[in-house]
């Protein structure tokens, strides 16, 4: 299924990133599965996918969510780090969401302090 997608689409595309983080979903144990692809430069680009597109796809449950970020900066390094920032935001907005609504139900304090300290850190990423 990801080989055929990966044909047709490309790796740098939303159906790309989706066929992952659903893939991952799959083998793996976790509450939350990541996928990301995308073009960090310095070479790689075209019009239709420059430097700094990048998709993060995001799976908890049955919810997945695909994001098509653009970053402007072309550094390699920044774009990495911007994307790894940006994954982090958006599995702290899932989760966050996801305790707020739960914890009308008696979520565990424990799990709401991890994803405060989650916050906490990303405030420090530059």
């Amino acid at each position: 299924m990801l080989n055929s997608k990966f044909i047709k689409y490309g790796a740098v595309s939303h159906e790309c990133c989706l066929a992952m983080v659903n893939n991952l979903s799959k083998i793996s144990k976790a509450n939350i599965s990541v996928s990301i692809t995308g073009i960090a430069g310095p070479k790689g680009g075209t019009k239709q996918k420059p430097v700094g597109l990048v998709y993060i796809g995001i799976k908890r449950g049955n919810k997945t969510q695909i994001n098509k970020c653009f970053f402007k900066n072309k550094k390699r390094s920044s774009i990495q780090k911007a994307t790894v920032k940006k994954a982090l935001y958006l599995i702290y907005l899932t989760d966050w969401t996801s305790l707020f609504i739960a914890n009308k139900k008696g979520v565990d304090p424990i799990e709401i302090r991890v994803i405060d300290a989650l916050k906490d850190h990303l405030a420090t990423i530059k």
